[in-house]
């Protein structure tokens, strides 16, 4: 059990401190716990006020814990929005030096707009809102070389309107590809991210083409903003991870990737 996506407090949308998070873990069984904290700024985000994490007392929060020898390892990084590149230029500058042992890099906008607001789906029907979120993640991963995993490429479905939310690999194949292509030649992973799950989850499809590619790099997270939803449904992502050829799920620590085999 492990969960690498994750937000407490320190990040401005958050519900618990880390010691909160850390606790729950320990509860739950969980052998890993990634803090992610939120680094937007993206212009959407820097438009709502979203300031960056407070880093810093998240360290000193898991430096007080001490979990070795309780079955938890506890690691520390970034979640930061992609836009292009000097969006990515200064959120390195603002996480350098706060020893963070991986970063997510994700697309939570485009053109400005958010995915997550209703002007953003009057673009078209779902598959073009889909495609076009895709090509853009596809072109924005070059922005930002220093990130180990992206994150939830379904993002744009999350708050989506349709009754239909899944994305599915047919709705997008060239962005899709295009996507697995730069991961895999970069060494960096593909995230399962179980938040926008509501019924069924979905992405074998997804998964089984990126192995197919080559791609052996895989992380998993339930994107949890609250103690609450620590671990939310990934064991359904190491089940469908596995349906997908996968053995390992990677973590990284200190920026380098650690298998752990899927059990």
């Amino acid at each position: 059990m492990l969960d690498l996506h994750t937000h407490s407090d320190c990040s401005y949308d958050a519900d618990d401190p880390p010691l909160a998070m850390m606790e729950a873990a320990l509860a739950r069984g969980i052998g890993t716990l990634g803090f992610t904290e939120h680094v937007d700024l993206d212009r959407a985000g820097v438009a709502e006020g979203k300031a960056p994490a407070d880093f810093t007392r998240c360290k000193r929060a898991v430096e007080e814990f001490s979990p070795g020898g309780k079955g938890l390892t506890v690691l520390r990084g970034a979640e930061v929005s992609l836009e292009d590149s000097g969006t990515s230029a200064r959120s390195r500058a603002l996480i350098e030096g706060m020893e963070l042992d991986y970063v997510i890099g994700s697309v939570h906008s485009v053109g400005g707009v958010g995915a997550y607001v209703p002007q953003f789906y009057s673009r078209g029907g779902k598959r073009e809102v889909v495609r076009c979120y895709l090509e853009q993640t596809a072109k924005l991963l070059g922005t930002c070389p220093y990130f180990q995993v992206l994150g939830h490429y379904d993002f744009v479905c999350k708050h989506a309107p349709w009754e239909d939310r899944a994305v599915r690999y047919r709705d997008a194949p060239d962005a899709f590809d295009a996507i697995f292509k730069h991961l895999i030649t970069h060494g960096q992973a593909l995230e399962v991210n179980t938040s926008a799950w509501r019924e069924h989850p979905w992405g074998l499809d997804v998964l089984t083409r990126y192995r197919e590619l080559g791609g052996e790099l895989l992380s998993a997270g339930s994107d949890a903003h609250s103690a609450r939803e620590l671990g939310n449904r990934i064991p359904e992502a190491l089940e469908l991870a596995k349906g997908a050829g996968f053995r390992y799920i990677t973590r990284f620590r200190a920026g380098g990737p650690e298998q752990i085999k899927i059990t």
